[in-house]
């Protein structure tokens, strides 16, 4: 008896599912079509001398909606310009400009909103040697000054070799 209600609710089973049952919700085709701009962001389209590039984008929208990007630049023995984080605003994301002052000394890093409206910046921080040693971070009420949190939020583990 219980052998026949599995084959029962096996055959039940399948026959909705091999029926074609139309599905309840109507299902749109979306289609996405992009259009290439080319570079939106460049060192020379932020006041930085020619031949200083920007690296590391991370992009936030803000409460009025819109972008703000923080960028590093001024790295490697060619920077002609200020080294560190910075931030650019734009109303579109395509059309930027560069918003006063530095942000942070690193030259990378990653920005969110917190749920009580303050701005958190994770960075590599590095020791006193230059070696880094783990993810730091920093907070601001405004995304744009920012002050350093106590303590790493992730160290960095050093393995020594075996008989060291």
């Amino acid at each position: 008896m219980a052998g026949s209600r599995r084959w029962a609710s096996l055959a039940l089973v399948l026959s909705v599912t091999v029926s074609g049952a139309a599905p309840t919700a109507a299902r749109a085709d979306v289609s996405l079509t992009f259009q290439e701009l080319g570079p939106v962001l460049t060192g020379p389209g932020l006041g930085l001398p020619a031949g200083q590039g920007v690296a590391w984008p991370s992009a936030v929208r803000l409460s009025d909606g819109r972008i703000r990007l923080y960028y590093g630049t001024g790295s490697g023995p060619s920077a002609a310009g200020p080294a560190g984080l910075f931030s650019a605003i734009s109303a579109d994301g395509v059309h930027f400009a560069r918003e006063p002052g530095q942000r942070w000394s690193s030259l990378a890093g990653d920005v969110e909103r917190l749920a009580d409206g303050r701005w958190r910046l994770y960075y590599t921080h590095v020791d006193g040697s230059g070696t880094p040693d783990g993810i730091a971070s920093s907070i601001s009420d405004d995304g744009l000054t920012f002050v350093a949190e106590p303590g790493l939020r992730l160290v960095r583990i050093r393995c020594r070799a075996r008989g060291s």
